[in-house]
């Protein structure tokens, strides 16, 4: 039960960040009507939950590389427990 709910945290938190980034986006787009108006754009961290992931995990990451986001990514990786290779 324990390894379980670490990935569930860790998905649930990640879901969280993804909707406030979201709600952000649009809040600023509706006010401004274009996101030109922010001069800097926040750092972001994004948490990656790889529960045996094994070679899906790739694509992910990619997909996190070629966005378009023009602040700073960082890609947290966390991996507990797998059996297969992450």
């Amino acid at each position: 039960m324990i390894p379980l709910i670490l990935p569930l945290a860790i998905a649930l938190t990640t879901i969280i960040a993804v909707v406030y980034i979201t709600y952000c986006y649009a809040f600023i787009t509706a006010k401004n009507g274009d996101l030109k108006c922010v001069s800097k754009y926040p750092h972001i961290s994004i948490v990656l939950p790889a529960y045996n992931e094994g070679k899906a995990i790739e694509g992910r990451i990619n997909n996190i590389a070629q966005s378009d986001y023009s602040g700073e990514l960082e890609l947290i990786i966390v991996s507990d427990a797998s059996i297969m290779a992450n």
